[in-house]
């Protein structure tokens, strides 16, 4: 059978597709968490409990790939299979060898489902993924060779090369397909046990004569009626609840394969599969040849599910597209606005001081309204609400592959993985986070030696913590490492022609270098790092998410990169500062006011190469005029006195003077499109109660540009 995507062998209907794609969605969601697991499992090699964690999500997708006609992901799946099997019977101990293997097939598999996804080709590289399988197998086989008798273990070296082959040399393994019958019959009928316990019955040999050939050549009408008559037989010959449902299994697949598509390939690796799990099992009650009776062995594989006392329970859960969320989310805003606009006819009432019953009965409409709006708006928040270890689990992956690769040790700490946040903060951090741990990984932990020479310890540590607040999420990432190279940061910016040779620059100006496009401090170019791309388009992609990135750095002891953003970046509901400047309104975000009051002249003073500066709690700050930095005309009225407000920007305080102060509201942040003249101190705009738009400034940038 040839690749399955969705545009190569669509599903018969609609619901038939939405059951597809349904399933790709599931899978790779089910692959998500399994990269820390498995790293989790190298250095836990006992823990049968992360084993299982594994092993669960790799089994159902063996068992259901087929069925959606993805035989190559249920073949690299099974091996995977295989490997951890080992690890669960303590036939196979978990080490980097098993772990590199384990990390490789997870990759595969996770490319094939994003592929069959993207209507493209299951696979990509066929010679790179039988080289995967072959790898795994090969293991298993030297791992996992048990006391067999020599016939049974011939057969078993062969089906091992059978399985190798795969389909580069069809007729050499149709010729070995009919071998390995041949030998398993033959051993049969002359009633020699394939094992200790029971006697495998011959319908089990009759049936793989059939199937086992992949359907080629196609098998014939007389030999899939067999087939069916063989596995009713077979019903009759086991034992135990396991091995009838497993007969049933193949029984139902066999019936439903003959009523649609009818006997073909993927019908015989599901029934090829039925039977080594049959096999395996060996739950037959059949006498042996001799009449002697049969000898039931007992199973002792481990089950797959969880003992009671611990086990979860998992509710219920559904699919909704993130555009429907986003519209949803959109009517919250503008319900918001219209409360603005319940306010501000409010305020109009209770100046009229008449009809006071009318304004008493007004506001307590208005505030239902107003908690109708944010519970609302909390609601449809919870469901967009993911847990952030999605997002953090990436990291132990990640730096585990540097440490090897540049033969470091380093120990990996996750704080805040119970944080919930916005869906969409979750993929705007990705590729940050990815920049932030590879620069603290690669550049940051020294090597062992180095470490030790230093009196560290010879592991490092890199912490990525998370933690929310009123208004954003804050990503950490922090190393314990040689901390920034200042000096060579300011010598690579000299060498693009980003500062002057030998210019005099501050600790926090060379920082900003950091984030200048080529600039690195790595010695040499990896495949990691040292290209001098990324940061730069972190810090891009973050700002213009009305976030920011911060940067602190000690050498010799270590660099923290602290990362904000808005709890959502579809839908921005901000509290908002209003002020009023040459007769217009403006809003600065909440978060960035310190305070507010009638500006006192005496406390201005004229600083040298400063300007205009004012005391403001026991500091001497700048004092900026928003008029002047707004361009409004000096003939525009202005009301006195003026109001200096005190606000947080680039990490320093900083004082402006405004017209008046108009309090403080909830505001929905739009974008304002074709607008050129001073855009870039502004995030965008917000309709006022009045029906007027408001300027959203962006503090950062107002104070950038003065």
């Amino acid at each position: 059978m040839s690749d399955t995507s969705l545009n190569q062998d669509p599903p018969a209907d609609d619901l038939d597709r939405e059951i597809f794609i349904e399933f790709l969605d599931e899978s790779m969601d089910s692959l998500e968490d399994l990269d820390e697991l498995i790293v989790q499992l190298e250095s836990s090699p006992e823990d049968l409990a992360l084993i299982n964690q594994v092993f669960r999500p790799i089994h159902s997708l063996k068992g259901n790939a087929a069925f959606f006609g993805l035989l190559k992901v249920r073949k690299l799946a099974h091996s995977g299979e295989n490997l951890l099997d080992m690890l669960r019977k303590g036939k196979l101990r978990a080490n980097k060898q098993t772990t590199e293997l384990l990390l490789a097939a997870l990759d595969e598999l996770k490319g094939m489902f994003s592929r069959v996804r993207a209507e493209e080709p299951e696979v990509e590289d066929e010679d790179r993924l039988a080289a995967l399988i072959v790898d795994i197998d090969a293991v298993v086989a030297r791992k996992g060779v048990s006391a067999l008798p020599a016939w049974e273990e011939l057969v078993e070296r062969l089906d091992k090369i059978r399985r190798r082959l795969g389909s580069t040399d069809q007729a050499l393994v149709s010729e070995l397909e009919l071998i390995i019958t041949s030998l398993r019959t033959a051993f049969l009928k002359e009633g020699k046990e394939p094992s200790a316990g029971a006697k495998t019955p011959s319908m089990v040999a009759d049936i793989r004569a059939i199937v086992g050939r992949g359907g080629d050549p196609p098998v014939t009408e007389a030999e899939s009626a067999r087939v069916g008559t063989l596995l009713e037989q077979l019903r009759d010959q086991v034992e135990g609840d396991k091995a009838v449902e497993c007969v049933d299994k193949a029984l139902r697949a066999y019936k439903a394969f003959m009523g649609t598509v009818g006997f073909d390939d993927m019908l015989c690796e599901l029934l090829c599969e039925g039977l080594d799990e049959l096999e395996e099992l060996a739950a037959w009650k059949t006498a042996l040849a001799s009449g002697q009776a049969a000898v039931g062995r007992t199973e002792t594989r481990m089950e797959e599910t969880e003992p009671s006392k611990g086990k979860l329970e998992v509710s219920k859960t559904m699919r909704i597209s993130e555009d429907y969320i986003d519209a949803f989310l959109a009517y919250v805003g503008e319900l918001i606005v219209m409360g603005e606009m319940f306010r501000h006819l409010q305020t109009r009432l209770a100046e009229t001081n008449e009809q006071h019953g009318i304004v008493r009965d007004f506001r307590r409409v208005n505030e239902t309204f107003s908690a109708l709006s944010a519970n609302l708006r909390n609601s449809i928040m919870s469901i967009r609400t993911v847990p952030v270890r999605q997002l953090l689990k990436k990291a132990p992956r990640i730096i585990r592959d540097i440490a090897k690769e540049k033969g470091k040790e380093i120990e990996v700490a996750l704080v805040g993985e119970e944080v919930g946040v916005d869906k969409s903060i979750i993929d705007l951090l990705d590729a940050p986070l990815t920049h932030m741990v590879r620069n603290s990984a690669d550049h940051g932990i020294e090597l062992p030696e180095t470490r030790e020479a230093m009196g560290k310890p010879r592991a490092g540590e890199v912490r990525v913590s998370v933690e929310e607040t009123d208004t954003f999420i804050v990503l950490t990432v922090q190393d314990d490492g040689a901390g920034l190279n200042y000096d060579a940061l300011q010598k690579k910016a000299e060498t693009l022609g980003l500062v002057k040779a030998g210019e005099s620059l501050s600790e926090a100006q060379v920082v900003d270098l950091l984030f200048m496009p080529g600039v690195s401090t790595a010695a040499v170019v990896t495949e990691v790092s040292g290209r001098g791309v990324g940061m730069d388009v972190v810090k891009r992609e973050i700002e213009n998410a009305g976030g920011d990135i911060q940067v602190a750095s000690e050498p010799g002891k270590g660099t923290t990169f602290t990362l904000r953003v808005t709890k959502s970046v579809t839908t921005q509901i901000m509290n908002g500062f209003v002020v009023e400047v040459g007769g217009y309104a403006y809003i600065m975000p909440m978060d960035k006011i310190f305070d507010a009051a009638e500006l006192d002249e005496t406390k201005v003073t004229e600083v040298v190469g400063k300007g205009r500066c004012i005391n403001r709690h026991a500091h001497v700050l700048p004092l900026l005029s928003m008029r002047k930095l707004l361009g409004v005309s000096p003939d525009v009225p202005r009301k006195l006195p003026e109001i200096v407000v005190t606000l947080r920007a680039q990490q320093n305080l900083v004082a402006f003077t405004v017209d008046d102060v108009l309090g403080v509201h909830q505001v929905v942040l739009k974008n304002i499109e074709g607008m050129e003249t001073v855009a870039d101190i502004f995030d965008g705009g917000a309709l006022m109660g009045d029906g007027s738009i408001a300027m959203v400034v962006n503090v950062d940038q107002l104070c950038a540009d003065r």
